[in-house]
């Protein structure tokens, strides 16, 4: 999760968080460790996933890819809006792929 998708608050379950691939301890006095919390606020160390959890749908695995949004169309089916530049079932094609200048030394 990065700030956008959490700017207006977080309900959830966390474990095993990092930063920069270095563990977060969920304690507060972690004197001997890299990084540690300073200050918790409405935080229950105890998650019932059960209360937050809803089931995935056929969107909830993500199946649409480069910022693709998934629509469910009922039956069990989905389908991909894709950005302008990808194309796909899953938006997979680049329409485009020199957009990004991924060429070296212009080629």
């Amino acid at each position: 999760l990065g700030f956008e998708d959490i700017q207006r608050g977080y309900m959830g379950c966390m474990d095993d968080i990092k930063l920069s691939k270095i563990p977060v301890p969920l304690h507060m006095n972690g004197a001997s460790s890299v990084a540690s919390l300073r200050r918790f606020a409405n935080v229950e160390f105890s998650c019932d996933a059960s209360a937050i959890l809803v089931p995935l749908g056929v969107c909830g695995t993500q199946p649409c890819w480069n910022g693709g949004t998934c629509t469910d169309i009922g039956g069990g089916n989905f389908e991909c809006l894709c950005h302008s530049r990808f194309s796909g079932l899953f938006c997979k094609e680049d329409l485009d792929p020199c957009a990004s200048s991924p060429c070296l030394y212009g080629g």
